[in-house]
């Protein structure tokens, strides 16, 4: 594969890609340093099938003195791009450098005579503002003021290494580190720890959770995992990792004793994955090196491109398929299209932020950005956020009539702790309550107790109890749930959930090597296979040899079958009659 590129002494750089794309750049003078310190004036990226962005740049000073180039009293930079110009401003009076978006939004940020950041802000969200101590380490982060105030602390030991961060709620997590600087033990506010240790290259050879054997690691000489034990359990062993000369993976060996191999071709390009499944191939355009073909046991992927540019996936084998996408002149999705159906536009405001597609209209915040409203049809959905960016309320109308509304409440570390929602006109009430390193502990529905849940020591749930009635949990040395209330779980060698029993009802789970769930046999005897493309994506479903769930694609096994709008459920064209599709969560 060929790079070509051409320097110009006028400042001129032209560079073709391997797959066909140019981008042509031009220096200029700094106003104040001239061609001793270029900037770029220009940037033109033109595509083989004939797109073609161009940026300008611009720069603007003031001096004090116009014979010292130091004196620098105001910069203003500015970034075109089809008419649309960004523009970044320096005071140097006040140390402040605003960023202006051609939508007209702020971002404010502002220094210290070092240079150092001491506040930001985006839109009319609270200030950001950082602090230093004597030594020049942030000591805090803070965001709003008094009761509102959001709050970050650091401390930091003699030697300079930090010692223990707090929140806005006083609870503090503490470091300990080695005479290297090497985190060996954390601890949460509640007590609970987590111990690492290293190997003399500093590689961690071991995490220890709290009340937990270790989870160890070993390396190979170039310092890359050669294999992962986790603790001892029954049926369980080790993961193994082979590297080739270029430090690349080439194969893994799982604790089931299943195995993946991967092959590279000469310029280091994945060539196959091979495991108990197939070989799954990657070919590449020999002229650009972009991937062309993924092929897999049953499926085929094909790739086309413009360029830099994706322009089309197309399915074949099991499932066939197709999506497209065309872009405008800035480089951007302008449609898509599925099996070639009609296409979906996208339409977007000045800063690039969609605000249409298709049918779906989007409205955003003038200050910030977000997404204030969504539009579908005589659908409608509003959302709220309070002034540190974080969502409050959502209120969904139909023809104007609401249908749904949620408000939140959140606490100084923006954990939601109420919670009011109204749906069809009956409301309710949820309080939640968290411990002190921020797990669940207590939920009230309309001011009586709704549930409680307790951990170990490692985070893992123990007890639930509640309107649903009580459920203790039970968990292997390697954080897998084995028992919860009256449900029983069984786990594969690798960790793959492999059974769910509750009562005389079982469901069985099956995988592929990669950890993709292929099969699921259902306690009344059905069986759910699903069907992943090349890429290892879920692209179908079958349940006993009837599609389910897929886009538009052609019937398998059965001629009298044939597809609903949306892919749910089956219709027998020899009986006219809809069936719907068992669903697995």
């Amino acid at each position: 594969l060929v790079t070509e590129s051409i320097a110009q002494t006028d400042g001129r750089r032209s560079t073709t890609l391997p797959d066909g794309t140019t981008i042509e750049t031009m220096l200029g003078p700094d106003p104040r340093f001239g061609m001793a310190a270029p900037i770029t004036k220009s940037v033109r990226v033109r595509t083989p099938s004939g797109l073609e962005r161009t940026e300008t740049f611009e720069r603007r000073v003031t001096l004090a003195n116009p014979s010292d180039l130091l004196s620098l009293t105001r910069q203003e930079d500015l970034w075109t791009v089809a008419g649309k110009t960004t523009t970044q401003v320096y005071d140097a009076a006040t140390r402040r450098l605003t960023t202006t978006s051609p939508e007209g939004r702020q971002w404010e940020v502002e220094m210290d005579e070092e240079g150092r950041l001491i506040s930001g802000r985006l839109g009319d969200l609270e200030l950001v503002r950082v602090e230093y101590d004597t030594d020049g380490k942030p000591a805090a982060i803070r965001q709003g003021t008094d009761e509102n105030e959001r709050a970050l602390l650091f401390d930091f030991d003699p030697p300079g290494q930090l010692a223990t961060f707090s929140d806005s709620l006083a609870h503090s997590v503490r470091l300990e580190q080695d005479a290297t600087g090497q985190i060996v033990r954390q601890v949460l506010p509640s007590g609970r720890e987590m111990r690492t240790s290293y190997d003399a290259k500093g590689n961690p050879t071991t995490v220890t959770p709290s009340d937990r054997s270790a989870h160890t690691f070993s390396y190979t000489p170039t310092d890359v995992v050669a294999t992962y034990t986790p603790p001892a359990v029954a049926g369980a062993g080790a993961t193994t990792y082979t590297y080739d000369l270029d430090r690349q993976l080439k194969r893994l060996d799982r604790p089931d004793g299943q195995a993946v191999q991967l092959d590279f071709d000469m310029a280091g390009q994945l060539g196959t994955v091979t495991h108990a499944e197939g070989a799954f191939s990657v070919a590449y355009d020999p002229g650009t090196g972009q991937p062309q073909m993924l092929t897999a046991p049953g499926s085929t992927l094909i790739f086309s491109h413009a360029g830099v540019l994706v322009t089309g996936m197309t399915w074949s084998g099991t499932v066939s398929g197709g999506v497209g996408w065309s872009y405008d002149t800035e480089l951007r999705v302008a449609t898509e299209h599925v099996n070639g159906g009609l296409p979906v536009t996208w339409q977007y405001d000045r800063d690039d932020l969609p605000i249409r597609v298709g049918d779906l209209a989007i409205t955003r915040d003038a200050e910030t950005g977000f997404e204030n409203e969504t539009t579908l049809g005589s659908v409608s959905t509003q959302r709220s956020f309070n002034s540190f960016g974080e969502m409050v309320g959502i209120e969904a109308s139909i023809v104007g009539m609401t249908i749904y509304q949620l408000l939140l409440d959140r606490d100084k570390t923006g954990r939601i702790t109420t919670k009011t929602e109204t749906v069809g006109g009956e409301t309710h009430r949820l309080d939640y309550g968290y411990d002190l390193d921020g797990r669940l502990v207590r939920v009230e529905r309309d001011g009586l107790a709704w549930s409680e849940y307790g951990y170990d020591a490692n985070g893992n749930r123990l007890t639930y109890r509640g309107v649903l009635g009580d459920a203790n949990g039970l968990y292997d040395d390697q954080d897998r749930l084995l028992q919860y209330g009256d449900k029983s779980y069984g786990y594969s060698a690798a960790g793959e959930l492999q059974t769910k029993i509750q009562g005389a009802q079982a469901l069985h789970f099956g995988y592929d090597v990669l950890g993709s769930l292929k099969t699921v046999l259902l306690a009344d005897g059905i069986n759910v296979e699903y069907v992943t493309d090349a890429l290892d994506r879920r692209i179908g479903k079958k349940s006993t040899a009837r599609w389910c769930k897929v886009c538009s694609m052609p019937m398998s096994s059965s001629p009298s079958l044939s597809w609903m709008a949306q892919g749910t459920s089956w219709r027998d064209s020899s009986t006219e009659r809809a069936q719907s599709c068992p669903t697995i969560w």
